[in-house]
């Protein structure tokens, strides 16, 4: 569900995986961030492949060209606690809007998780 912001423009975090899908998401943050500011984040397990595929090579090239192509800055950050590595660059980075695609059948409510650690910061889940 895309909750309705502020037309104001707001630094903005897009929390992207694996998926080549997650160019909707990080278009969906640009335009909420607009000249605010726009980060582009994927957290990998540590010990796991880094982008959880065969190719990684293929795959971190495609999501820092779609960065770039919206302006974005691409953050590939390595963590065993995926939420807190998210939290503390959210805080640290002055987030205002945090960006998420919707879960799979059967995950966890990342975005319930995110709202409850991160109060003052709008969590938009695009479908």
């Amino acid at each position: 569900m895309i909750e309705k912001l502020s037309t104001l423009p707001k630094k903005t975090m897009v929390c992207v995986t694996v998926q080549k899908t997650c160019e909707r998401l990080i278009r969906e943050g640009a335009s909420i961030a607009g000249d605010a500011g726009l980060n582009v984040v994927h957290v990998a397990r540590s010990g796991a492949a880094l982008l959880g595929a065969g190719n990684d090579g293929e795959a971190l090239e495609y999501l820092y060209r779609i960065a770039r192509q919206y302006g974005a800055e691409m953050d590939m950050l390595r963590a065993d606690d995926v939420v807190e590595t998210i939290v503390r660059f959210a805080r640290k980075h002055g987030v205002e809007c945090v960006v998420l695609g919707a879960p799979g059948v059967g995950s966890r409510d990342f975005a319930e998780v995110l709202r409850l650690r991160l109060p003052g910061v709008s969590v938009v889940v695009v479908p």
